[in-house]
């Protein structure tokens, strides 16, 4: 029986895909077991200011997008390029034709801002 070429080179690329995957999950299980048997990694649940941490992160990141809406453009435009874009704020006050210190108390009113709705 004859196989097309391109089809046995697929079958081919997918059964090695499968033996990296397998691989790397037994590498993966090898090492959990390690760092437990070392103690290198607990078991234990998570402590109580563990939890309250992560319920107020889990609050606050649900209300982000509330909170960035009250923005106006200018700011969200700002939080896109410094956050999002990774622009230095030396690069983005040379594109405004502003100083750089006018960027920086930019930031420092937007911070401001949404501190207060998160305090709330």
């Amino acid at each position: 029986m004859e196989i097309d070429e391109n089809l046995y080179q697929e079958i081919r690329n997918i059964n090695r895909e499968q033996d990296t995957t397998n691989k790397r999950e037994q590498r993966k299980k090898q090492s959990i077991e390690t760092a437990l048997e070392y103690g290198l990694v607990g078991t234990c649940d998570p402590t109580q200011e563990e939890k309250e941490f992560d319920r107020l992160w889990g609050e606050r990141l649900i209300a982000l997008p509330h909170a960035l809406a009250t923005l106006n453009e200018r700011q969200k435009d700002l939080v896109r390029r410094v956050f999002f874009r990774k622009e230095s704020l030396q690069d983005i006050a040379a594109d405004l034709g502003i100083k750089y210190q006018s960027v920086q108390d930019q930031l420092k009113v937007i911070y401001k801002n949404l501190k207060k709705l998160f305090e709330k």
